[in-house]
């Protein structure tokens, strides 16, 4: 076998699923105590729903690619990113070869690339066009796989999202988390 390529990746770069929490359908539930110990077993939860949509969704680029290794990122400060999930993709260098080599002269991606313009109010620090990606993949090679395996799942957060934040809530009364205890009001 051999040896594997190891990109460290996450759902910012990666866009097939918003795992963001903050003011969000996927935040803990209100009547949970914020604890550490909660916010864990909270994001545990979460990454264990998503792992298999992640997965599904870099399999459209290959399914040879291995997934695993998840994690949640929490940001200091909201105002400049969001929550995500980090995961580490493993690949083979004969694979990330030849999807860099196909990616390159494929005009669908070439267009697709486009999206990463920067313009106002937006600031991008990938490739937007074929000779930037060329050079991308050489030195950056991180940016070029997330931007092909984001292509390949395009259209997978829309078909995707809500079915994911639905199986989050589904089971998650059954959690060992500590809820806050109601006031009795005849007291």
């Amino acid at each position: 076998m051999t040896d594997l390529i190891s990109v460290e990746l996450n759902t910012g770069v990666v866009e097939v699923l918003d795992a963001g929490q903050y003011c969000s359908i996927l935040q803990i539930p209100d009547d949970a105590k914020w604890t550490d110990e909660n916010s864990k077993i909270w994001d545990e939860y979460v990454i264990e729903k998503a792992k298999p949509y992640l997965i599904d969704a870099i399999h459209q680029t290959d399914e040879n690619i291995i997934v695993d290794n998840f994690s949640y990122y929490h940001p200091q400060f909201y105002n400049f990113e969001t929550d995500k999930i980090d995961f580490v993709v493993k690949l083979s260098k004969d694979l990330l070869d030849k999807l860099f080599a196909e990616y390159q002269n494929n005009s669908e991606f070439i267009d697709f690339l486009k999206r990463y313009k920067s313009r106002d109010g937006f600031l991008s620090w990938m490739a937007d066009n074929k000779n930037d990606f060329i050079k991308q993949c050489e030195n950056e090679n991180w940016r070029s796989l997330a931007q092909i395996l984001t292509f390949n799942a395009r259209d997978f957060l829309d078909k995707n999202q809500k079915d994911f934040e639905n199986d989050v809530y589904e089971n998650s009364g059954s959690l060992a988390l500590d809820y806050e205890e109601e006031e009795n009001e005849n007291d």
